[in-house]
């Protein structure tokens, strides 16, 4: 983007009124995170974590309309920027990056690619042109730069940040308005300064992840970094000034018209800031955490991504300045935000007893030690590493969002019959209708029907400014959208058991904790950096080494509570067991004694939750089950296919029928996950275990659970083995069950549709 930065900053038509931006508009209709922002031309383009791409033309002063969405990726957007027209494309391009690993370029008007670039292998998050030879510039996560002919659609140069393989992510791109020199920037802290696409020089002078670049002019450029600065250089390497005014992560810089350094940037907390001649003149609050990006306009207004999910423009303009109410409503939400932030305690954690950023001056004492700091109001994880003395940021500490629903009724065209849909107001639509698909067993095609379903009838999104107008693949001509054809199995994703209150489960381990043995209570030091830590988990944030070392060495310990007490330990390690950064650190090597590894874990949960012990408590069954569908999420299911034998021979011993309903579904949800592991992981070793899990379905069938979800699931498994797409060993084996056809026949009059759908289907295919 800096591309278009040094244009606004060349083509200055802005009438300076007031002293300050105001707020001139905000842009409504992604429903993701709006992580990236550019001009293009007279139009505004946006790119969001609902992996779409919107073009937004303004309709007045102080108004935008969405002109168009582009469709096209796969995974969410991380950077945008426009390409000036051409002879080929008199209106332009837009090119896109995502995390699929693709540049996408669309003419504005139109909602498909033109053309798609390949070539990197992780996210595109930097794009930028050459303004002289008119190339395409991308960064990405695979350590890369790469610069692409737009003519031939092909790769120029791949220029790697380490010539010995130790390449680290480049997180942005920026290009020399003359001469070519291109410069990036990295996750190492460095930049890379690139003549000819061969790096001459690789200049350090921040102390974290480099997150933006702006060019001022032809001979200086501006770079934005996690450290919370922000610096000046020449394109020869030199640094000319720090600037300091932010207290938190910079995500976005970009250079302002007017004569000297003039500039703005975004990040974490702190809003927007404002620079003139090198100096601090404004910081605009606003209503969200992240302000992930900032580009100018070539009337000098300011676009601003957010993490709100909207675009908001500011102005120094009277014309384009937002009415009175609006300017009004939007400072409430700004205060009321703000008040959110000063409150006393979050997660249960005294914001008054911590120390402020301050105390990181002070060097952590061993690797892998966690500190707590009070930033302006926001609790901060940190986490010391000994290999670099520096104490490295974890994550924020937050307040367990409190969930709001939408409920709508999807209808199942082949049965008459109707499913309902949650949508948690705020998630991303297509997660959802992912996660309903997944459930449902639905075709994954629909995916973009029920999501665009989703958005069209929220009351809390604006509906994209589209046709509805669905042409035929083949003709061209319009049609009327296709009707879902539900296929309720084969399943083919695991369900988990994801949704957690942290702070429930802290103070039942805190108060078992008082009467644990000295060799396996956890310290009160301990304590609030491991409740952080367990935020950041849920919230999927990244996890360094020590922090994955912390959060192991107090679950050991709770793990070896007694029978009485360990349930709520066991709530933790079901949490652990979906983080990437956890798995990969307790599973990749052996660690003496330990029980969170990849040969004890497994058995280890099955001990507790006491399948074959009638005194067993209850909630540690249910835990436990619960710990093992999660399990399946290591390695897509390997983990736990490992372990088929021994836990379906431990889970075959336990009496179900007087469990709760809880500890049903937990049951049913196991034996659908192995089914579906079975189904992706066909070998002769599995045939016992596979016998084992339909001998278990059929047992738990035959307990005729009142819980819906339950039986549901177990259909779902038995159709996952047995149905057309099954095993015929196994199809034969069911038709032997004496009452298995009576109890899937009983279930088509269920009062719970697609519990009546499934077992229909299930009647059809095994004819009973």
């Amino acid at each position: 983007m800096a591309s278009a930065d040094a244009a606004a900053a060349a083509a200055p038509d802005v009438d300076m009124t007031f002293d300050e931006y105001k707020l001139s508009a905000t842009l409504i209709g992604h429903s993701g995170d709006a992580r990236a922002v550019c001009s293009v031309g007279d139009l505004v383009a946006t790119a969001s974590r609902d992996q779409t791409a919107r073009v937004w033309q303004s309709v007045q002063s102080n108004e935008f309309a969405c002109k168009t969405v582009l469709r096209g990726h796969s995974r969410y957007l991380m950077s945008i920027t426009y390409i000036p027209p051409t002879a080929q494309h008199p209106q332009g391009l837009v090119a896109t990056g995502s995390l699929d690993q693709m540049i996408n370029l669309y003419e504005p008007a139109i909602e498909a690619p033109i053309g798609q670039l390949t070539g990197h292998s992780n996210a595109v998050c930097g794009l930028a042109v050459d303004p002289q030879s008119g190339n395409l510039l991308s960064a990405s996560w695979d350590g890369t730069a790469r610069a692409w002919s737009l003519e031939s659609r092909s790769c120029l140069a791949v220029m790697t940040s380490d010539a010995e393989g130790n390449a680290s992510s480049q997180t942005c791109v920026a290009c020399h308005p003359l001469d070519g020199t291109i410069v990036t920037g990295g996750a190492d802290h460095n930049l890379r300064i690139w003549h000819g696409y061969k790096c001459e020089k690789k200049i350090g002078g921040h102390s974290d992840v480099v997150r933006g670049l702006a060019v001022v002019d032809a001979n200086m450029f501006l770079s934005a970094a996690n450290d919370a600065t922000i610096k000046l250089w020449t394109f020869e390497g030199v640094c000319m000034q720090t600037y300091h005014g932010h207290s938190n992560y910079v995500y976005g810089i970009c250079t302002l018209p007017g004569e000297g350094v003039n500039f703005a940037s975004c990040g974490e907390l702190d809003g927007v800031k404002v620079w003139r001649g090198g100096e601090l003149q404004q910081t605009i609050a606003l209503p969200c955490t992240s302000v992930w990006a900032i580009s100018a306009r070539p009337n000098g207004d300011l676009l601003v991504g957010c993490d709100d999910a909207s675009v908001r423009v500011f102005t120094r303009s009277t014309e384009r300045v937002a009415s009175d109410g609006t300017l009004a409503q939007f400072d409430e939400m700004v205060q009321a935000a703000l008040a959110a932030r000063s409150k006393d305690t979050v997660g249960g954690i005294d914001k008054s007893k911590l120390q402020d950023r301050s105390a990181l001056a002070t060097p952590g004492t061993r690797e892998g030690e966690n500190k707590l700091v009070n930033n302006a109001g926001v609790v901060e994880s940190y986490t010391w590493s000994a290999g670099t003395g520096q104490w490295q940021y974890q994550g924020q500490v937050v307040e367990a969002p409190t969930e709001e629903y939408e409920t709508f009724t999807i209808q199942l065209d082949d049965s008459g019959q109707s499913l309902q849909l949650r949508h948690k107001i705020g998630d991303n639509p297509y997660e959802t209708a992912k996660t309903f698909i997944q459930q449902n067993g639905l075709d994954v095609a629909f995916l973009e029907q029920i999501a665009e379903f989703i958005e069209k009838n929220s009351k809390h999104i604006a509906p994209a400014a589209t046709t509805g107008y669905n042409p035929d693949p083949l003709t061209g001509t319009g049609a009327r959208p296709a009707q879902p054809t539900v296929s309720h199995f084969p399943n083919t994703a695991f369900v988990a058991f994801e949704s957690a209150k942290t702070a429930g489960i802290l103070k039942k381990l805190r108060e078992f904790n008082t009467s644990a043995p000295q060799e396996a209570a956890v310290s009160d030091d301990d304590w609030d950096v491991f409740q952080a830590l367990l935020e950041v988990v849920l919230a999927r944030g990244p996890l360094d080494a020590g922090s994955v070392a912390k959060l192991l060495e107090v679950t050991e310990k709770l793990l070896r509570w007694d029978l009485a007490h360990v349930f709520p330990a066991l709530d933790v390690v079901r949490i652990l067991l979906l983080h990437p950064d956890v798995t990969k650190a307790a599973f990749g090597a052996a660690r003496s004694d330990a029980l969170f590894t990849r040969d004890a874990l497994v058995g280890h949960m099955c001990k507790l939750a006491g399948f074959s012990d009638p005194s067993a408590p209850k909630a540690n069954k249910m835990l436990a089950l619960r710990g093992l569908c999660n399990a399946f999420k290591v390695d897509d299911g390997a983990l736990m296919i490992a372990s088929a034998k021994s836990v379906l021979q431990a889970f075959g011993q336990a009496d179900f029928s007087s469990s709760a309903s809880n500890v049903i579904l937990a049951a049913a949800t196991l034996l659908l996950n192995f089914a579906t592991a079975f189904s992706k992981m066909t070998s002769e070793d599995n045939a016992e275990s596979e016998f084992e899990t339909l001998s278990s379905v059929y047992r738990m069938l035959l307990l005729q659970s009142p819980d819906a979800e339950a039986v549901y699931r177990l259909l779902v498994a038995l159709g996952t083995m047995v149905g057309p797409s099954g095993s015929s060993v196994l199809r034969e084996a069911a038709m032997g069950m004496p009452e298995l056809g009576g109890v899937v026949k009983a279930q088509r009059t269920h009062p719970t549709p697609k519990v009546a759908a499934c077992a229909q289907s299930l009647c059809t295919a095994l004819k009973f």
